[in-house]
């Protein structure tokens, strides 16, 4: 995780974090972030259901850029 997410793991007593990008047509439009307190890393199963929880949101976004032809 990046610094400033880690600092707001520890202030929420969060021991690991997970992150997913979130695209759109290509374009990162946000992302999609999970954290759990149990110590435990995740593993390459959770990072696969993550991305594919980023591209599932992905489908419900309606970006304020015309679509690129």
């Amino acid at each position: 995780c990046p610094v400033e997410y880690r600092e707001l793991l520890t202030a929420t007593r969060r021991t690991d974090c997970l992150g997913a990008p979130i695209r759109v047509a290509g374009r990162p439009v946000g992302e999609f972030w999970v954290a759990r307190n149990t110590g435990r890393p995740f593993s390459e199963a959770d990072e696969d259901l993550a991305v594919a929880c980023g591209a599932t949101l992905a489908r419900f976004f309606r970006p304020s850029w015309p679509a690129a032809g």
